[in-house]
């Protein structure tokens, strides 16, 4: 595969070469064992350009070089490593205990050039109470590697002038790349109940528990890592009224914490409703309805608050025939615009989501 990707106004572009190489298999062994498996192997190399663009490209010191240049790329690769090649595979055995329980246990194993090996194990052990109650349990480790703009990309971000070590000239701020950032790593544990309450109304609690090691956070002027604890609840229904009408929601609450400090960012209580209903056969009417909690967004000028909001998307979908379609839709209905969501440390006002409408038309041949 062979990616080609453009990033004009920031004067960056890559070209992408990908080799893929996957085999899987399963195969039942005896009466209670379910045996999968797996070998991957994947090549990617790089071929990077980068150029200074408008209004960047003027004289300003270069704080990582120690020189004035004219010629500073927003994004700059450099002579980073250009290849990389990972090996992996996996396997899993799903044992039939009883008639009753069934437990899940594999891992996958994996070999990189950029982080080199690692495993990561998982569980899963399941208990059909009766026939509308389940409960499971299940512990997995997963890896996420840093990125290569994490690692490898000096992201220049801004021209300061009158810095008070280069009087009367500008200087760049940087934003520098860490090339020894490990991997983080991610023990979760998770635990659930389903309960078919009658034929057309499934529950479903789910509890867990993420344990992150060396999570990295990015905000001028370095990368930085943290330990992070986050836990919650999550509460879904899945309901059918009708042969024509289809409701879904659900409400989650969560917690976190970095380096044991509290955290806000991220809301602790959201939750959904959906309606899909057929008013005939061609023509079908959604409605969905979000809620999202407060936050405060941290940042290097003053913490941002985000209120609670509302959210409310509509859409009528026609299907005259089964080649055609045509859908109009309605997002964020309930306000002209709101705040959702900002960068950490780089804007001081968050971006606010406007009320937009969409018309689709598709065609099948």
């Amino acid at each position: 595969e062979l990616y080609d990707t453009t990033l004009g106004h920031v004067g960056h572009s890559w070209e992408r070469e990908e080799f893929d190489l996957d085999f899987k298999a399963n195969k039942p062994i005896g009466d209670r064992h379910h045996l999968a498996f797996g070998l991957s192997a994947r090549h990617v190399s790089l071929d990077v350009t980068e150029v200074a663009t408008a209004p960047w490209r003027f004289t300003a010191f270069d704080a990582s070089t120690g020189t004035f240049r004219d010629d500073v790329p927003i994004l700059d690769y450099g002579s980073s490593p250009d290849s990389f090649t990972r090996y992996a595979g996996f396997v899993q055995d799903s044992i039939d205990l009883d008639d009753r329980t069934i437990l899940s246990l594999g891992a996958k194993f994996e070999d990189s050039d950029l982080s080199g090996s690692s495993i990561q194990p998982g569980a899963r052990l399941s208990y059909t109470l009766d026939d509308q109650n389940i409960l499971w349990g299940a512990y997995s480790r997963a890896y996420r590697q840093a990125s290569l703009v994490e690692r490898y990309t000096k992201v220049s971000y801004g021209r300061l002038w009158n810095h008070p070590l280069v009087p009367n000239q500008w200087t760049t701020m940087d934003f520098v790349a860490d090339p020894t950032l490990d991997d983080e790593r991610m023990d979760a544990f998770e635990l659930g109940w389903r309960n078919r309450l009658q034929e057309n109304l499934l529950l479903e609690l789910s509890l867990y528990h993420y344990d992150t090691k060396d999570a990295v956070f990015s905000g001028p002027p370095i990368y930085s890592t943290s330990d992070v604890c986050t836990k919650g609840a999550e509460l879904t229904f899945d309901y059918n009224p009708s042969a024509s009408w289809r409701l879904r929601g659900g409400y989650s609450y969560s917690r976190g914490k970095k380096d044991g400090a509290p955290q806000e960012d991220f809301p602790e209580s959201m939750s959904n409703l959906s309606s899909h209903l057929s008013l005939r056969d061609d023509l079908i009417f959604s409605q969905s309805l979000y809620y999202t909690g407060e936050r405060t967004i941290p940042s290097a000028y003053n913490p941002i608050p985000i209120d609670d909001y509302l959210r409310l998307d509509l859409g009528l979908v026609w299907r005259p025939d089964e080649s055609l379609e045509i859908g109009f839709f309605g997002r964020d209905l309930l306000d002209p615009d709101h705040p959702e969501n900002m960068y950490n440390d780089l804007d001081v006002e968050p971006g606010k989501v406007k009320r937009t409408f969409l018309l689709s038309i598709t065609k099948k041949f």
